[in-house]
C-alpha cells in the first residue's frame, strides 16, 4: 500500500510536544440557547481550503478537519533558517491572537445552542519542508458542536485579519487493511477492496449463497447466518452443507467470511447477513434449473441483495430465464462464475446480460489458464482463495464468484446505491487486462463511478426538484426495490399509504440512497405537521421554487433544524444517524412529554456529543437501535429505508 502525497503543510497527524503553549488552552464558551445544532457542520460542500486576510474561512469540505487550522505566515516557501525567522515571529503570536478572539465571542449573535462541555484548544508550531507553520485544534480537530465551529471561525477570522494565511487541516484515512493472517493471498489491495472497506463492509446488506448448504465456521459465525431454504425439499429453516467438500459453505467463507479477526482470509463484505439457499442434492449431483430458479425467487423475497451462483451449464431453460429477469427487475445483483473448462463458449448463467459473470484469475494481468473466458465475461477475480482455518484453499471459478458477490455488498453499503447502477459501475470499473474479458475487478473505480452518479443524481434534483414522484401503483404500493421481506417494508408501506414518502418516477424507492438534509425536512414536516414559529427563516440556498422550502423554513422558524454561520442551509448534504436522532427528539418533544435520560447507551456515543442526550433519549424510546456490538456508528449517513423506520417508530409514540 503506497503512501498518500499530500501538500507538506496537509499533515496527517501532529506527533511532538506543543511548543507555543506549555499545555492545551482551554477557553470556555458562554453561547447561548438560540438555535438548534446544525445537522452537521464537519460534512459541509466543498469550498475555497485557504481563508484570505479578507475573507472568513470556508465552511469544511470533504477530507477537511473541522477543528484543526493551520496556519502560516505569506510567501515563506523556502526560505532560509535566517530569513525564516520574522515568519516564526508573526506564527508565535497565535496563541494570544486566538485566546483574544475566543474572548470577544459573542454568544448572543453567534445564534448557537449551548454545548456540554467548553471545547479545549491546543497549540503547535512546526516546520515542514522548509515552512514554518503552527496548528490550532479545538477538542480533537474533529468536532462539529456549534460551540467548536464558532470558536474555529472566530479563530480564523481573527489570524486571517493579522494578515497570516489560514486553512483547515486536512484528514487522510488509509484504506481499511485487515489483520488476517492470510490476507494476503486474497489480494484485495489489487481489486480496490480496502478503498470500499474504509467507507463500508456489508452492512445491512444479505448475500444468499445458492449451493449446497453453508456451515457455522469461525469466520463465518452462526449470528451472520440467516434462516435458510432448502430448494430440493422446500423447506426453511437451517441449511447445513450436505457437501462432503464444503462447496458451499466454502462459497459463502469467500464472499462473507469476516475480516479483522485474525482467523485465515478477509470475506468480500464483513457485515453482511448471508442466506443460505440449497440448490444441489445433498451428497452431491448436478442442480436442476428449475431449482436454482425457485431458490432465486426465494433469496429474492427474502431479501437479498446479492446473489451468488458459483454454478452453471451450457444451457439456460425458460424458468430460470424468468427468475433471473424478475430478480433484475426487482434490483436484486446475481453473481454467476464463468466456469472450469477453459473455452469461450458461453455458460450459463454468467452469460445473460442481468448477470456479472466472473472468470478465474492466475494473476493480475493473467487468466488462469482452466478458466473460461470471451467477451461474455464481465469481470475476473482469484481463481483460488483461502478458506477456514487449516490453510485451505478454494480453488475454480466456483471461488472467483463469491469474491465479486461479496465486494459489491460491502460496494452496496459503501455508496448507498443498490441494484442496477452497481452493475453497471462493476463493469465500466473493471480494468483491461489483455484478456479476452470484460476486465479486472476493480471496485474501488466502482465506487468512484457510483460516487460521480450520486453527484450527478443531486444536480438533477437541484435544479428539477423532481427526487420524488408516485410510486407508480399510488400510495401504499409495495416498491419494486423494496423486498416484502426487508425489515423496513411494513414501515415504507404504511407511510407511503399516509402520504408522508412516496417513491421516484420509475416506480423504485431506491432505500439504499441517502437522505438529504431537504428531504428530510419535508419527511418531518409531513409527518408530524410541525406548526410554524414566529420568525421564518429563509436560507441563501434554498430557492423559494424548491419543493422543500416552505418544510424547511417551516422547521427553522419552530427551531426543529438549524442552518449554519454563513446563511446557508447545505439542502443537499446527507443527514447522519445522530442528526436524525436529534431531530426525532425535537419534533417529538414538541409533542409528547419525553423521559429524562442518564447514561450512554451506546459505546461510540461519548457522553460530551451535542447529540448524545437526544440518541439517548430516542434508545430509551425505542425510535432508535443499535447495532449488534454496541455501537450506533452515529456519523454514518442514514438511508431512506432507515429514515422511514424511524419516522415510523416516532409516530407510534404520538396519541
Amino acid at each position: 500500500m503506497h503512501e498518500p502525497t499530500t501538500r507538506p503543510r496537509a499533515t496527517a497527524t501532529l506527533t511532538r510536544a506543543p511548543r507555543l503553549a506549555a499545555a492545551p488552552l482551554a477557553i470556555a464558551l458562554i453561547v447561548g440557547l438560540l438555535a438548534p445544532a446544525p445537522f452537521a457542520a464537519a460534512e459541509a460542500g466543498a469550498g475555497s481550503p485557504a481563508a484570505s486576510a479578507a475573507a472568513a474561512l470556508e465552511p469544511p469540505a470533504p477530507g477537511q478537519a473541522p477543528g484543526r487550522l493551520i496556519v502560516t505566515a505569506p510567501d515563506e516557501d523556502g526560505l532560509a533558517p535566517a530569513t525564516a525567522a520574522p515568519a516564526h515571529a508573526a506564527l508565535g503570536a497565535v496563541p494570544d491572537v486566538v485566546e483574544e478572539a475566543l474572548a470577544d465571542l459573542d454568544a448572543a449573535e453567534a445564534g448557537l445552542r449551548a454545548a456540554s462541555a467548553p471545547p479545549e484548544v491546543a497549540f503547535e508550531e512546526r516546520a515542514t519542508a522548509g515552512r514554518a507553520w503552527a496548528s490550532v485544534t479545538v477538542g480533537d480537530g474533529s468536532e462539529t458542536s456549534p460551540a467548536a465551529a464558532a470558536a474555529v471561525d472566530a479563530a480564523a477570522s481573527a489570524l486571517a485579519a493579522e494578515g497570516l494565511v489560514v486553512e483547515r487541516d486536512s484528514v487522510l484515512t488509509a484504506d481499511r487493511r485487515p489483520d488476517d493472517p492470510r490476507y494476503d493471498t486474497t489480494r484485495g489491495q489489487l481489486f480496490g477492496a480496502e478503498a470500499v472497506w474504509a467507507r463500508g463492509t456489508g452492512e445491512g446488506t444479505t448475500v444468499a449463497i445458492l449451493d449446497t448448504g453453508v456451515d457455522e465456521t469461525a469466520d463465518l459465525p452462526a449470528e451472520r447466518i440467516l434462516e435458510g431454504y432448502d430448494a430440493i425439499t422446500e423447506a426453511t429453516g437451517p441449511v447445513p452443507d450436505g457437501d462432503p467438500g464444503l462447496h458451499g459453505t466454502y462459497s459463502a467463507e469467500v464472499a462473507a467470511g469476516t475480516g479483522d479477526n485474525g482467523v485465515a482470509g478477509a470475506g468480500g463484505c464483513w457485515d453482511c447477513d448471508v442466506l443460505p439457499v440449497r440448490v444441489f442434492p445433498e451428497g452431491g449431483g448436478p442442480a436442476d434449473g428449475s431449482r436454482v430458479a425457485d431458490g432465486i425467487d426465494h433469496a429474492v423475497e427474502a431479501g437479498a441483495d446479492v446473489i451468488n451462483l458459483s454454478l452453471g451449464g451450457p444451457w439456460i431453460d425458460t424458468l430460470l430465464l424468468d427468475a433471473i429477469e424478475a430478480a433484475a427487475e426487482a434490483g436484486v445483483i446475481i453473481v454467476a462464475s464463468a466456469g472450469n473448462e477453459g473455452v469461450d463458449a458461453e455458460r450459463w448463467p454468467a452469460a445473460h446480460p442481468d448477470v456479472v459473470g466472473v472468470a478465474g484469475l492466475e494473476s493480475a494481468e493473467t487468466l488462469f489458464v482452466e478458466s473460461n473466458y470471451g467477451d461474455w465475461v464481465d469481470v475476473g477475480a482469484p481463481w483460488c482463495s483461502p478458506v477456514g482455518d487449516d490453510a485451505g484453499i478454494y480453488c475454480g471459478t466456483s471461488a472467483a464468484a463469491p469474491v465479486v458477490a461479496g465486494l459489491t455488498a460491502s460496494l452496496i453499503s459503501a455508496s448507498g446505491v443498490a441494484g442496477p447502477p452497481v452493475i453497471d459501475a462493476v463493469r465500466d470499473g473493471a480494468a483491461p487486462i489483455g484478456e479476452p474479458i470484460g476486465g479486472r475487478l476493480d471496485v474501488a473505480a466502482a465506487l468512484d463511478l457510483l460516487d460521480d452518479t450520486a453527484l450527478e443524481d443531486d444536480d438533477d434534483e437541484e435544479h428539477g426538484e423532481g427526487e420524488e414522484g408516485d410510486p407508480g401503483e399510488g400510495p401504499g404500493s409495495s416498491f419494486g426495490d423494496v423486498p416484502e421481506h426487508s425489515a423496513h417494508a411494513e414501515a415504507i408501506d404504511r407511510l407511503a399509504s399516509r402520504g408522508i414518502i412516496t417513491g421516484f418516477d420509475d416506480g423504485t424507492f431506491r432505500p439504499f440512497q441517502h437522505v438529504s438534509r431537504a428531504e428530510t425536512a419535508s419527511l418531518l414536516d409531513r409527518a408530524f405537521d410541525v406548526e410554524a414559529g414566529e420568525a421564518p427563516t429563509a436560507f441563501d440556498d434554498v430557492p423559494s421554487s424548491s419543493g422543500h422550502a416552505e418544510a424547511i423554513d417551516r422547521l427553522a422558524s419552530a427551531e426543529v433544524i438549524g442552518g449554519f454561520a454563513d446563511g446557508s442551509f447545505r439542502p443537499f448534504e446527507p443527514v447522519t444517524r445522530a442528526e436524525a436522532a436529534s431531530l426525532l427528539d425535537r419534533v417529538l418533544g414538541r409533542a409528547l412529554d419525553l423521559p429524562e435520560v442518564t447514561g450512554n447507551a451506546f459505546d461510540d456515543v461519548p457522553e460530551s456529543s451535542a447529540h448524545a442526550e437526544a440518541i439517548n433519549r430516542m434508545a430509551a424510546t425505542g425510535v432508535i437501535t443499535g447495532f449488534s456490538d454496541g455501537a450506533f456508528q452515529p456519523f454514518e449517513p442514514v438511508s431512506r429505508a432507515e429514515i422511514a423506520s424511524l419516522l415510523d417508530r416516532g409516530l407510534g409514540l404520538v396519541p
